[in-house]
């Protein structure tokens, strides 16, 4: 079963640093079913392009790294995805 691309951003208020959201952005990237991680480290924002069935993963990895997320919001099949 594929599940549907998904778009969650979340904003980490304590990623302060380019080298934090690097190391966050790694440790995203490496969950099964992420697609594709986006960090603006100046607005501590988080774009993660998914096909997980919801974000936990996503803040559980955060959480491993002592982030904690606000702000989550998610959005199914964001625009520019390829047809499945």
């Amino acid at each position: 079963m594929t599940l549907a691309v998904r778009r969650t951003e979340l904003v980490i208020p304590a990623m302060d640093r380019a080298r934090r959201a690097r190391r966050i952005q790694r440790s995203l990237a490496a969950v099964g079913g992420v697609v594709r991680v986006e960090v603006d480290a100046e607005s501590r924002r988080i774009a993660v392009t998914h096909e997980l069935a919801d974000e936990l993963p996503l803040v559980a990895v955060l959480a491993r790294l002592g982030y904690s997320a606000r702000g989550v919001t998610v959005e199914d099949d964001p625009p520019g995805q390829p047809e499945r």
